[in-house]
C-alpha cells in the first residue's frame, strides 16, 4: 500500500506536459520530439513495442511512424535507464500509446503500467488477433533476454 502511495504521488507532481510535434520515429515505442525549447528522445510509457529485427517490428514502427509531423502533448514520468524521457503521447485528445497497444503493435508493459485501460487494450486486441496478436510472438522483453548484446549496442 505505500508503494502505491507513493507511486501516485511520483504520478502527480513527475507528470508534466509539453507541447511540440513527433519529428522521427525510432521504433515501435520511441521517438524524437521537438518542443519549443528542446528536443527529447522519448520512450513511450506502459508499453513495449517489438525490436525491429523482431516479427512485427517493422510493423509497429510504420504504425506509429503515421504520427510523424503531428503536433500534440507528451505528457512525460521522468527518465529510463539510458537517458530517454518516458512520456505518453496525446495527438487530438488521443492516447497514442494506447492506441499502439489497441491495434495489437505493442504489448502493455505491465511491470510499468497498471492502466486498467492499456491491460483492457491488450486483452480486447489479443481476444480479436490484431496485429502481433495473430501469432503467436515473442514479448520484446523475452526477445531482448535472448539477445542481449545486440540490444545493448543499439544504445550507445
Amino acid at each position: 500500500m505505500k508503494k502505491l502511495i507513493y507511486l501516485l504521488l511520483f504520478l502527480c507532481f513527475a507528470c508534466t506536459g509539453q507541447t511540440g510535434k513527433v519529428i522521427r520515429v525510432i521504433d515501435g515505442d520511441t521517438f524524437i520530439f521537438q518542443t519549443a525549447t528542446q528536443t527529447l528522445r522519448v520512450r513511450m510509457y506502459g508499453i513495449d513495442a517489438p525490436e525491429l529485427t523482431q516479427d512485427y517490428g517493422q510493423q509497429a514502427k510504420k504504425f506509429m511512424a503515421m504520427y510523424t509531423g503531428f503536433s500534440g502533448e507528451l505528457q512525460t514520468f521522468g527518465k529510463d535507464k539510458y537517458g530517454r524521457t518516458i512520456g505518453k503521447l496525446i495527438i487530438n485528445g488521443q492516447d497514442i500509446n494506447l492506441k499502439m497497444v489497441t491495434y495489437g503493435q505493442a504489448w502493455c508493459y505491465e511491470y510499468y503500467c497498471h492502466d486498467s485501460s492499456y491491460i483492457n487494450a491488450q486483452q480486447s486486441a489479443k481476444y480479436n488477433r490484431l496485429g502481433l496478436w495473430a501469432n503467436k510472438s515473442i514479448p520484446p522483453w523475452v526477445f531482448r533476454k535472448q539477445h542481449v548484446k545486440e540490444h545493448s549496442q543499439m544504445y550507445k
